[in-house]
């Protein structure tokens, strides 16, 4: 789920059908996406943070000595485990566990807040800078 404002308007946008509840009911198909417009828009919205304001940090200027690979860990489990495996194992997702020999910290930032097609994109609606920072530092470590 995500919030937002355009033209004055408050929005709400929902996935409906996304990768985990596609396993668990073995129903195949895209997601799709639901919009709610909220108000009636008489009374302007203030918009959000730009992403820099509202994620704190951009997680590429975090030191991988700053991220806390265990609140990756939980981090992790939330958001990519479904597709990738609780321990990084692969399911729908790649296999993750040996990633620090083919991609660095750095690299593996760049794939979760710029990812391929196939992968949702989470920076920075759903994860902050530190966030992705601790999951790549977590991810580094399988």
């Amino acid at each position: 789920m995500i919030t937002y404002a355009l033209g004055g308007r408050q929005y709400v946008a929902v996935a409906s059908g996304n990768v985990s509840s596609r396993l668990s009911f073995g129903e195949s198909g895209k997601p799709t996406l639901i919009v709610y417009a909220l108000g009636d828009g008489a009374a302007p919205v203030a918009a959000p943070p730009p992403p820099s304001a509202a994620g704190g940090l951009d997680p590429v200027t975090i030191a991988q000595s700053a991220a806390d690979g265990g609140r990756g860990r939980e981090l992790y489990a939330k958001n990519c485990s479904a597709c990738h495996g609780g321990n990084g194992e692969g399911a729908v997702g790649p296999k993750l566990q040996g990633l620090k020999a083919r991609r660095d910290y750095a690299a593996t930032i760049k794939w979760i807040t710029e990812p391929s097609a196939k992968m949702p994109k989470l920076y920075p609606s759903t994860l902050d800078g530190q966030a992705v920072a601790d999951i790549a530092a977590f991810v580094q470590g399988l």
